[in-house]
């Protein structure tokens, strides 16, 4: 309760969200070092743990649903690696790591419900990496965890509304309109953008081949194709957010294309594993596999086009940057130029390009500042700025503090502009605005709004 009386001041509130989110993901970046530098180099941890702080999948470091999928889905691969790495030691270390991937399991399902996927190869990971006489024990340990904190969760909505209330608002969340393409609407919406954007990887494709025929036959070096593809789309990322300004994460192959990498590696070496066998199988399982069902999950349970939803692949492509060292290691000098341009690209995207107030460009077309509310300190095109504050300034001139309000619109961050009171049933950013409104306003009367924006 203390926490809630600090945080629940706006102002204070708005700087929270800041904060949180940006620590939250340093702890588990040093996480993630303390865990690979157990089978890798020092030197490939630390990349490693640097590249995974800069992924930010919505250009946003607040902790939302989408952050809430990117650590959570983390902490769950942490765990199942520690749980391989502490196998034959005391039955306890692992069965402790077992209850942490449950319990973490459980708060990635509570980010997007379709995470529940992730059980499946976690579950298949256990019983091919624990001794014969383990394997039921340790899948009981982790599927109960996780039962456990899906009755806790439960108890604690039950605590607040009935079993039918309950029901009633997951049914509403699930055909909320804001995520009812449906399957085969989202397969078209996909399939169209991937018509748009083939070219950009056909040019990617053809320069690789150019630079590997270079290096193969003239330089007598033998690279891996596949490093020089990902390489030419790193490049061809930077040409596309520079000179095309599109959106950021467009067109988006480099990372979804690199986990699909780290699963070919672990069957081509699979044989010349020698004692970290496991230790693969263990990134095959619960890294490479597991993040393709979180892309799945993703997919499944919103709107949003494949390459937006890469960056919660994120595991993947922290098992293929293992594979990436093991691949150049007698080429250091190729090893640290796919590192500063791999590596770049994420911090480039969190930090040099970003989203401006309302629309998509690189920092050398910003010239408004936000002078005050949520965004305040953060700078936009000069129209976009022009709009947020002009906007601030007539919230504050006719809206008291303190009023019901209905934001009518996709720029919803305006609740945080000053104490208002949110007369929606949803907060996301692409609100639907139907007539489930009235049946809200009829069951809670108290969030009848007297302003409309």
């Amino acid at each position: 309760m203390a926490v809630y009386a600090v945080v629940s001041h706006l102002k204070i509130l708005r700087l929270f969200l800041r904060i949180v989110g940006v620590v939250t993901q340093l702890l588990i970046s040093i996480l993630t070092y303390r865990t690979f530098r157990k089978f890798v180099t020092e030197n490939t941890a630390f990349v490693i743990a640097v590249f995974y702080y800069n992924i930010i999948p919505k250009n946003s470091t607040v902790p939302d649903f989408s952050n809430m999928l990117l650590w959570f889905s983390t902490l769950v691969f942490l765990s199942f690696l520690e749980f391989s790495l502490n196998r034959g030691t005391s039955a306890r270390r692992p069965a402790f790591f077992l209850i942490a991937a449950g319990v973490s399991t459980s708060l990635l399902v509570l980010s997007y419900p379709t995470c529940i996927f992730v059980v499946l190869p976690g579950c298949i990971g256990i019983w091919l990496l624990s001794a014969a006489g383990n394997r039921l024990k340790n899948l009981l340990i982790y599927l109960g965890t996780c039962g456990v904190c899906g009755l806790g969760w439960l108890a604690y909505f039950l605590c607040h509304m009935s079993f039918r209330q309950f029901l009633d608002g997951l049914s509403e969340m699930l055909t909320d309109g804001s995520h009812d393409v449906g399957l085969l609407g989202k397969l078209k919406d996909n399939l169209s953008c991937l018509g748009e954007t083939f070219p950009y990887l056909l040019v990617a494709l053809v320069i690789a081949l150019v630079f590997w025929c270079f290096f193969r036959f003239i330089c007598r070096k033998n690279y891996r194709f596949f490093l020089l593809l990902i390489i030419s789309l790193i490049l061809e990322q930077l040409f596309v957010w520079y000179r095309l300004q599109k959106h950021i994460e467009y067109p988006g192959f480099v990372y979804l294309l690199f986990p699909l990498w780290g699963i070919y590696c672990y069957f081509r070496c699979k044989k010349s594993s020698g004692e970290l066998a496991p230790v693969y199988k263990a990134l095959f399982w619960f890294g490479s596999i597991t993040s393709l069902f979180l892309l799945l999950a993703a997919f499944t349970a919103s709107n949003t086009m494949l390459y937006e939803s890469a960056d919660y692949m994120a595991i993947g492509m922290l098992v293929s940057l293992c594979y990436a060292e093991r691949e150049t290691s007698e080429s250091p000098v190729f090893w640290k130029s796919f590192v500063l341009l791999f590596v770049g690209l994420a911090v480039i995207h969190k930090g040099f390009l970003l989203y401006n107030i309302y629309g998509h460009d690189t920092i050398f077309v910003t010239r408004q500042k936000a002078e005050e509310g949520p965004m305040a300190g953060i700078y936009g095109r000069y129209s976009d700025g022009y709009e947020y504050n002009i906007r601030g300034r007539l919230l504050d001139e006719f809206i008291p503090r303190g009023s019901k309000v209905l934001i009518a619109s996709h720029k919803s961050i305006m609740y945080l502009q000053e104490d208002y009171v949110i007369c929606n049933y949803s907060t996301i950013s692409t609100p639907t605005i139907d007539e489930r409104l009235f049946q809200y306003w009829t069951l809670y009367p108290d969030k009848v709004p007297e302003y409309i924006v």
